[in-house]
């Protein structure tokens, strides 16, 4: 059964550009292949969330803080206002 977010086209779109690029950058950084996960945020601060930060700080010797801080601004590029 699909999540409500998952029956959306853009959501689902979305969900699956921002692993994508997650991936991506992730795999600049570090040589290394990852399969991020994106689920719905519950926060009016953002659509999606991703643990990203946290499953990569020991691989790339960084904080949580430093990759999430890498992602958003790497980010933002490809979804402009938003």
């Amino acid at each position: 059964m699909k999540s409500s977010d998952e029956k959306t086209p853009w959501k689902a779109s979305t969900r699956q550009q921002l692993r994508q690029h997650i991936a991506a950058i992730i795999a600049q950084e570090t040589g290394e292949t990852i399969d991020p996960i994106i689920t719905r945020a519950n926060s009016p601060f953002g659509e999606f969330t991703s643990n990203t930060p946290l499953q990569t700080a020991a691989l790339l010797r960084q904080t949580p803080q430093q990759i999430g801080h890498t992602l958003t601004t790497q980010l933002a590029a490809h979804f402009p206002g938003r």
